[in-house]
């Protein structure tokens, strides 16, 4: 039975349980206790084998409360229920794991108010362990520091204007994760989004955190992409030209062009990954080495899209960059390609969705420069200033992590460049550089894989 709310309803919570009966009453409590009063609370149990639907039952006949139980659907569905059952004219997520401050709602309110373009209003939040300890402050925007913006907020206690949810057809259910990932692109070019710089949210931290499965967390962001590019008809099919540069074996003992993976050349693997690329038009392998040049013309002499250049050894030496030999490549070109792709064959191991996205990301974004990351949240990385070192990252003395402001390492052995700005010889410091982080798997050298 659903309960009539009396007025109208300004904000629905819709609050996901799933076997959280140990956090769920705090969860309920920290929506019931907002300073901000006009709101509905409704709560999806998706399916849970716990105790939890016995302690959602005691909140039954609360007169701001209404109940859904539901066979698991997982999270982008049951978000969609909960929209469709809303009442409010601006909705917010939070997870039966989590809680709000008590000011949470107010706070992003009296924000998303100020401008009827505004689509999100989001805010920090802290993480917390499984007693309610708190970790660290998590800060999310970077529009300070930024040219583009490409930093989602969090999925949960984003405050949404509905009607802007509704015109962009709710959740893509296609996808499993990410919802936050997912609507920052459907909302960051048509509408406004603002950012509070509070911590309004209780983000925990324990074993069962979704997010945690960093592997397929990615590729979920990478398929978000790639869905994000193909629905939109003004990004116009550019050429875009890849180059493999090899030393080679005879140049130098350490390049592993022609070690094998599977009985195949990891020079080969490489270049059959880069094939599978539709919008890679050209691939061009440069090396003055004869026995690549042997692999390359026995594997791919009749495929189109690969050409060999051959340099002189005395480009290859290792105390050279391969980068003049594409200088003069790209001025021989006919029509120079709007942009160029710089493949490391080190790195056998990138997967091709990742591939996919960088260009995709470089179309959306119109990066000068992108290049493949992984985030360390493993090591102690320090900057020295006047007073000594200073640790790089936003917490006193624990390790980084996937959410905070992190330390970029470049990996993943490739990268993606606007061709003017390649040719120009501009410092770094003046592009505008975009980051693709990929997973452990895609980051490791050939020579560390056992």
């Amino acid at each position: 039975m659903v309960k009539k709310i009396k007025n109208e309803t300004l904000i629905s919570v819709y609050l996901l349980n799933y076997n959280y009966a140990k956090y769920i009453e705090k969860s309920i409590k920290s929506v019931l206790n907002q300073t901000f009063k006009n709101f509905e609370l409704i709560i999806i149990d998706d399916g849970s084998t716990d105790n939890s639907k016995k302690l959602i039952a005691k909140y039954s006949e609360h007169p701001k409360i209404r109940i859904i139980y539901q066979k698991n659907k997982g999270l982008i569905s049951s978000s969609n229920i909960a929209i469709k059952a809303s009442l409010g004219k601006f909705i917010i997520r939070l997870d039966a794991d989590d809680y709000f401050d008590k000011n949470a709602l107010s706070i992003l309110y009296n924000e998303i108010k100020k401008d009827k373009n505004i689509g999100i209003v989001y805010p920090n939040f802290y993480e917390v362990d499984e007693n309610n300890n708190i970790l660290s402050i998590v800060r999310k925007d970077l529009s300070k520091t930024k040219k583009i913006k490409d930093n989602p907020g969090h999925g949960a206690c984003c405050l949404i204007r509905k009607s802007f949810l509704l015109i962009e057809n709710l959740y893509d259910e296609k996808f499993d994760r990410q919802d936050g990932y997912n609507l920052w692109y459907k909302f960051y070019q048509k509408y406004k989004i603002k950012y509070i710089e509070l911590p309004l949210f209780y983000y925990r931290q324990h074993k069962n955190n979704l997010t945690k499965n960093n592997t397929d967390l990615l590729k979920t962001r990478s398929k978000i992409i790639n869905n994000f590019y193909n629905k939109k008809k003004n990004f116009k099919n550019k050429e875009i030209v890849c180059f493999v540069p090899v030393r080679g074996p005879s140049i130098s003992n350490n390049c592993v062009s022609l070690k094998k993976i599977n009985k195949k050349f990891i020079i080969v693997k490489v270049i059959n990954d880069l094939l599978k690329v539709n919008k890679i038009k050209k691939i061009i392998i440069i090396s003055s080495d004869i026995n690549v040049e042997k692999v390359i013309k026995k594997n791919f002499l009749t495929n189109k899209k690969v050409f060999f250049y051959r340099r002189t050894q005395k480009e290859s030496l290792e105390n050279t960059s391969y980068k003049d030999s594409i200088y003069r490549i790209l001025k021989k070109l006919k029509k120079l390609p709007k942009f160029i792709i710089l493949r490391n064959y080190e790195y056998p191991y990138l997967r091709i969705h990742f591939k996919e996205s960088l260009i995709n990301k470089m179309l959306i974004h119109n990066y000068d420069k992108i290049i493949s990351v992984v985030e360390d949240y493993d090591k102690q990385i320090y900057i020295e200033n006047k007073n000594g070192l200073k640790l790089v990252n936003n917490r006193n003395d624990e390790v980084l992590k996937l959410e905070q402001k992190s330390v970029f390492i470049q990996a993943g052995g490739i990268q993606m460049l606007k061709t003017k700005k390649f040719l120009s010889k501009n410092n770094l410091s003046q592009l505008t550089v975009g980051k693709l982080i990929i997973d452990k798997v895609s980051s490791k050298k050939y020579e560390f894989i056992v």
